[in-house]
């Protein structure tokens, strides 16, 4: 069973598209409904048009309930510019070094074997935040 099958309204509720009340109706519903598996709101199960308020949703959980799901949220940080990187940002700086740094260095291994440049330095730049 897909993990997304009992939100699929909820989650369409998120896109920034439809109209507030929705989208805020849709948010509380999720917090109640969410649970453990915290996957469907991640960047790789959504629209881009649900990025932010999804990022809104993890923002607003206990770092201790979302850590488990770090490699997932630096994916989110792929382009700074995405809808919700900075809100993922954020929960990332909320973690413990030790829960976040051996998946940041697996993150940026991985981004310079793509080339990617901006995750690079948006890794980095984290790394960097976490440290001092």
């Amino acid at each position: 069973m897909d993990p997304t099958d009992f939100l699929t309204e909820e989650l369409a509720g998120l896109d920034w598209r439809r109209p507030k009340e929705v989208q805020a109706a849709a948010k509380r519903s999720i917090r109640l409904k969410i649970g453990d598996d915290l996957s469907p709101l991640m960047i790789q199960n959504l629209r881009k048009t649900q990025w932010e308020n999804a990022a809104e949703i993890l923002e607003n959980l206990e770092p201790s309930k979302v850590v488990q799901f770090v490699p997932d949220l630096l994916e989110w940080l792929k382009d700074m510019n995405w809808p919700g990187a900075d809100r993922v940002k954020k929960i990332c700086l909320n973690f413990e070094k030790h829960e976040l740094l051996p998946s940041i260095d697996v993150k940026i291994s991985k981004a310079r074997e793509d080339t990617d440049e901006d995750w690079v330095e948006a890794l980095l730049s984290l790394r960097r935040e976490v440290t001092d």
